[in-house]
């Protein structure tokens, strides 16, 4: 599975996008940050899929969209990035994909910029045993301000309706990590999509 309340009327609109501040309207003040509970301590379970790595964390990570709990399902990450902001990318995209009850989907979007060391979500990019619990908090900065929006799966079968959330703070991956992701999977980004008129919310 690959790949936001005030999100927008479901559409058909296909993901990743530009996202441009311009051209967006104000989050509702009611309706402009999520309900999240990622504060505890988990493991992670990677995966070699192919095409990048998926990592699967202890249950826990929840989120709420529009009174609809979304529990987490998995990590897994893009590079280069597959959302722009103002035309302007990431070396490196996560997306943390979550599932209601209903089925339903939605998906946080978090970009990072290489930096010296290592980082939170360098464990993100190994496949093989993870050791030391991972604190799910450090990998998304739910407050900084968030485009969100409804389009689709960035991966076949490219299903719509999904609910994304794109953050705007760049968080640091560690430029070893990311080398050896990128030199194994990358570039494993679809294009970005062409925006009609559908709502994207901003704040």
């Amino acid at each position: 599975m690959a790949c936001g309340s005030g999100f927008g009327t479901i559409g058909s609109m296909q993901s990743p996008i530009d996202l441009t501040t311009n051209l967006t309207t104000p989050a509702a003040d009611g309706a402009r940050r999520l309900s999240v509970s990622y504060h505890h301590l988990s493991h992670l379970t990677t995966e070699d899929a192919g095409w990048t790595v998926t990592a699967v964390a202890e249950p826990g990570g929840v989120i709420g969209i529009d009174g609809t709990q979304y529990s987490l399902s998995e990590i897994h990450c893009h590079t280069p990035s597959e959302h722009t902001i103002d035309g302007v990318g990431a070396d490196l995209e996560a997306h943390f994909v979550h599932q209601a009850v209903s089925e339903e989907i939605a998906v946080v979007g978090v970009m990072f910029d290489p930096a010296p060391g290592s980082h939170p979500i360098d464990m993100v990019l190994t496949s093989g045993p993870q050791i030391e619990p991972i604190r799910l908090s450090d990998l998304v900065p739910f407050r900084a301000p968030q485009f969100s929006y409804v389009g689709s799966l960035t991966t076949p079968p490219f299903t719509d309706n999904v609910r994304w959330v794109v953050l705007t703070e760049r968080l640091p991956v560690g430029v070893e990590a990311l080398t050896e992701f990128a030199d194994r999977y990358g570039p494993n980004n679809r294009p970005v999509q062409p925006t009609g008129s559908e709502s994207i919310s901003y704040g």
